[in-house]
């Protein structure tokens, strides 16, 4: 009786899953894929973002626009090189460098012009005794010579008192003083072949001739240095000379411009 029961109930069970059309043992499976949808995968649940890395990225993004605002403020910045003290200083000693050698110029130029005015006797009066064209000796006298030493000394002194300047301005200042000096040993040789025997004078004489010589060439270097500052001052040029020869026009040759 028992037997018949179970069987009996088992059947039924069977019976009953027949007729619904669903296998034993997959109702969950089957009402799972239901509420799915036949066909779809399901979706996974999204992952959560670490706040520590969120903040990361946060400040990562900041210094990279930081660093673009840095960069587009330095390329338009002020390309003017920053003000160097000592760049400023330079600056200001070359301009008054350059003002006190255009106004030594104006200055050196006058001394020479009045200097070559006292030269030029001295010069004419030497060829007498020592001329160089052929012609013959003429003596000077000692009152003669005595004032070419006076007239040498003082233009010596004159020239000495100028201002020291670039050096190209000392070049002309310094050979215009070698040459008077070269001049005053011309005359002392002079001065002493007037007092030598015979023997001695003639000796004395060609040195004398000599020396002045030497006095007019270097005053010819120094004067075509002084005309090229007059040049380069915008001065114009200024021709001045010391010849060994005597002429109607010593004076100096002075041209405005270029």
């Amino acid at each position: 009786m028992s037997s018949s029961k179970v069987r009996s109930t088992t059947g039924s069970q069977q019976d009953g899953s027949k007729r619904s059309g669903t296998p034993t043992g997959t109702t969950g499976s089957t009402r799972r894929e239901r509420e799915l949808g036949a066909g779809r995968t399901p979706t996974p649940a999204p992952a959560r973002v670490s706040p520590f890395r969120s903040r990361w990225f946060i400040g990562g993004a900041a210094a990279v626009i930081v660093l673009v605002t840095a960069g587009v403020v330095w390329l338009n910045r002020d390309t003017a090189a920053p003000v160097d003290p000592l760049s400023q200083e330079i600056v200001a000693m070359q301009q008054a460098e350059a003002q006190r050698n255009e106004k030594n110029v104006g200055v050196i130029g006058e001394e020479i012009i009045t200097v070559q005015d006292a030269l030029l006797p001295v010069m004419a009066g030497l060829h007498g005794p020592l001329p160089t064209d052929g012609s013959a000796p003429v003596p000077a006298a000692a009152s003669a010579v005595a004032d070419w030493k006076a007239v040498i000394v003082k233009a010596h002194d004159d020239l000495m008192g100028l201002p020291s300047g670039n050096s190209e301005y000392n070049i002309a200042r310094n050979g215009f003083t070698l040459a008077v000096k070269v001049l005053g040993s011309s005359v002392a040789a002079y001065e002493a072949a007037l007092s030598a025997t015979d023997a001695g004078a003639p000796a004395l004489l060609a040195l004398a001739g000599d020396l002045r010589n030497q006095a007019s060439e270097a005053w010819s270097v120094a004067a075509i240095e002084l005309d090229l500052l007059y040049n380069a001052a915008d001065k114009g040029h200024l021709h001045i000379s010391l010849p060994v020869l005597p002429t109607g026009d010593d004076g100096p040759d002075t041209e405005s411009g270029h």
